[in-house]
């Protein structure tokens, strides 16, 4: 649901073999990651045992093995969500090989752990988000008995709001005001309104706080600029249209400038963002150049404007 907000800134090697076409992954040697959560991660619950509780983030389910692979030696299988992606985390009460794997149409992956582990920590970081995948696990002790589990997990939804509120002038037809703005945010358009007035070369136009749940991986977000000429006697300028505009009106020109291009991509932590699953990002908006030209370049209205972008997966 899109909505418009006022706010600041607020597994398988032994037992078979991959799909014809799939890609698989090797790790042999998996950092170690822990079998609890890491900060920022999410618990997407137990992708190989029954979840014991309700909602899709509830605790994960156990049950009880024998100490050997010939029966069950498999006692939990946890998958962490990070970003997009996800950290599944497999414990057995018998030293073993384990292997997991994660798939689903066109998808096909597995990472294994050294022989004599006990519990095996892996990132899968190439999955989509709100996105359904399998799950398959195997264990095989050192006499070669073999235990499976299998089931599936959801990653995390990816969120996304952008802020902003001020404009950039470059170039401008009319030298000073008035301007119209209106911003275009994932396929929908806002309402146009009158700016702020020009200062030192800047354009206020109002804290724009923008919020989209369950977003694509690459961001489509504009702002649409018209300065009219208050010295012609009449006007027609056309202040909202129905799509971007550039060119001129017979008393007014407008033009869009967009956050990189439409490419900003959304899954690009930072390395510093302390957490997997809230960061901010930054983009600046422009009018897109030709071949080597710079952004805007030959255009009466020429702008650009500063972005923050704080991502969240829930």
């Amino acid at each position: 649901m899109k909505k418009l907000l006022i706010a600041a800134l607020l597994l398988l090697g032994l037992l078979g073999t991959a799909p014809a076409g799939a890609q698989t992954a090797y790790a042999p040697t998996p950092p170690p990651g822990g079998t609890g959560p890491q900060a920022g991660e999410i618990a997407l619950g137990s992708f190989v045992a029954p979840v014991r509780s309700t909602g899709r983030h509830g605790a994960a389910g156990s049950y009880k093995a024998n100490p050997t692979c010939a029966t069950q030696c498999i006692t939990s299988g946890v998958a962490y969500g990070r970003g997009p992606g996800a950290r599944l985390v497999v414990t057995t009460d018998t030293p073993a090989t384990i292997r997991i794997i994660v798939s689903r149409d066109g998808y096909y992956r597995m990472i294994s752990s050294n022989a004599g582990a006990t519990s095996l920590s892996a990132d899968f970081d190439d999955l989509d988000a709100d996105t359904h995948y399998d799950g398959f696990v195997s264990a095989v002790d050192g006499n070669g008995n073999i235990a499976n589990r299998s089931g599936s997990f959801q990653t995390l939804e990816r969120n996304v709001h952008v802020v902003f509120n001020e404009a950039d002038i470059h170039e401008a037809p009319y030298g000073g005001d008035p301007f119209y703005g209106q911003t275009w945010f994932e396929g929908e358009k806002g309402d146009s309104y009158a700016t702020g007035d020009l200062e030192d070369g800047t354009v206020h136009v109002g804290a724009q706080a923008l919020h989209e749940d369950d977003t694509d991986r690459y961001l489509w977000v504009g702002y649409e600029l018209t300065q009219v000429d208050d010295s012609v006697d009449l006007c027609e300028a056309e202040v909202d249209p129905d799509e971007p505009e550039v060119g001129y009106g017979n008393c007014s020109y407008s033009t869009t400038a967009w956050l990189a291009d439409g490419e900003l991509d959304l899954d690009d932590r930072p390395d510093w963002a302390t957490d997997v699953n809230d960061y901010w990002i930054s983009g600046t908006m422009i009018l897109p150049g030709g071949n080597a030209l710079p952004g805007g370049y030959g255009s009466p209205l020429n702008f650009s404007i500063q972005a923050a972008v704080r991502v969240t997966f829930t």
